[in-house]
């Protein structure tokens, strides 16, 4: 993924976890930017680990 698409999906999340959540709107831009990426990077892993799992059954 390029560094444009990640920035986007970033500030996507952000906009919506924002919207929906008075506690995020609470913090800072950096600490809302630091819980969208280790949420993007925890969702990758997973994708990463259940392709590797369905290739390995194959």
């Amino acid at each position: 993924m390029s560094d444009h698409q990640t920035s986007g999906m970033i500030n996507s999340m952000l906009g919506r976890l924002y919207l929906k959540n008075e506690v995020f709107q609470s913090l800072d831009l950096e600490a809302q930017q630091s819980i969208v990426q280790d949420i993007l990077e925890e969702s990758y892993n997973l994708e990463e680990i259940k392709s590797d799992n369905e290739v390995e059954e194959d």
